[in-house]
């Protein structure tokens, strides 16, 4: 069965079955390195109340925001935030050969570039979701957490 939350997102990508299967299980970690890998947060944990915009989660991205529907929460603040370009952070993958221990905040030439979120290992490496400043992104020089060198991934277009 398609499974209805990912359809338009990941049209054939992602299908919850009922039934045997051939293939490997995949546990919460696979899950976890799946939504990484993608920049999706989930959740209060991701997205704490009060502290995370939807814009900054990528909700615009991953079809949780509907620009031409009529009313929704927080659309005031939502849509002001997009067409005036107030953006000021994204959540966005990181990579490193290094396990980190998360949450911590991330730096950039000994200034806050933003807060890693989680990580999991993910084959040979690890991946995570941080909400990093754009200012960081922009001016490419080497982004850290605890010490450890991050690749960051910005995910420029749509998933589709």
């Amino acid at each position: 069965l398609r499974d209805g939350r990912f359809e338009d997102r990941f049209e054939g990508k992602v299908f919850r079955f009922y039934g045997e299967c051939d293939g490997a299980e995949g546990d919460d970690a696979d899950w976890q390195a799946f939504r990484y890998r993608h920049g999706i947060a989930e959740g209060a944990v991701d997205m704490p109340p009060e502290k995370a915009l939807p814009l900054e989660a990528q909700l615009d991205r991953h079809g949780g925001i509907n620009f031409e529907k009529g009313c929704y929460i927080g659309q005031e603040v939502t849509a002001r935030t997009r067409y005036r370009g107030l953006l000021k952070r994204r959540y966005m993958t990181v990579t490193s050969s290094t396990a980190i221990t998360a949450p911590c905040d991330l730096d950039q030439d000994g200034k806050n570039a933003g807060h890693l979120l989680a990580m999991v290992a993910d084959g040979p490496g690890w991946v995570g979701l941080a909400s990093i400043r754009l200012e960081a992104v922009d001016n490419n020089a080497p982004v850290t957490a605890q010490g450890h060198p991050l690749s960051i991934v910005t995910h420029d277009d749509p998933v589709n």
